[in-house]
């Protein structure tokens, strides 16, 4: 089936008197149904506005639950024509350095659109303004598997970046659940 977006949506998570690295309201990713052709209605106008994640793990039992972005996993879709104007999405570990227990497991891909796509068709994506600080990120996707992107653009600044010290064991890594 399909879904439109017919105008932009707010999502409200921050705003210019938030501190960086935090949100007013953090967004609860959406999980898209497989076999969908989204538009995001851009082609009309629609943007994603204010996005804003935040994820602190305090301590070994409170990891990340998924993949983050928009939607959290894309399927098996065709999803089009959708623009992101302003997009902050943090992942922070407040366990001390050497806790024991610390895994990459406990970390997931983040990515404006989604955490992970795999078996699917991205068209026409815009990011505008987008910073991304974690350990598994990319600036549209998180992680990407046997799926096509075409048509994607970065306008004013885009930041994907990893300010967090990990310390993990040989043959470990960031994502290493996906």
């Amino acid at each position: 089936y399909n879904m439109t977006f017919a105008s932009s949506i707010d999502l409200m998570g921050f705003g210019e008197t938030t501190a960086e690295g935090t949100c007013d309201a953090s967004f609860a990713s959406v999980q898209m149904p497989e076999n969908v052709t989204f538009d995001g209605g851009s082609a009309n106008g629609g943007k994603i506005r204010n996005m804003c994640i935040a994820v602190d793990i305090k301590d070994k039992d409170d990891v990340m639950k998924g993949p983050r972005g928009f939607f959290s996993t894309v399927s098996k879709c065709l999803v089009k024509n959708v623009d992101f104007k302003n997009v902050r999405i943090v992942v922070k570990d407040s366990r001390p350095a050497m806790e024991a227990g610390r895994s990459g497991a406990d970390y997931y891909p983040v990515g404006a659109l989604a955490g992970v796509v795999t078996s699917a068709t991205l068209e026409s994506v815009i990011l505008e303004d987008v910073n991304i600080n974690a350990p598994f990120a990319g600036g549209v996707v998180g992680y990407l598997n046997e799926s096509s992107v075409r048509n994607v653009t970065a306008t004013d600044d885009l930041v994907v970046e990893n300010s967090l010290q990990l310390n993990l064991a040989a043959n470990d890594y960031a994502g290493i659940k996906v």
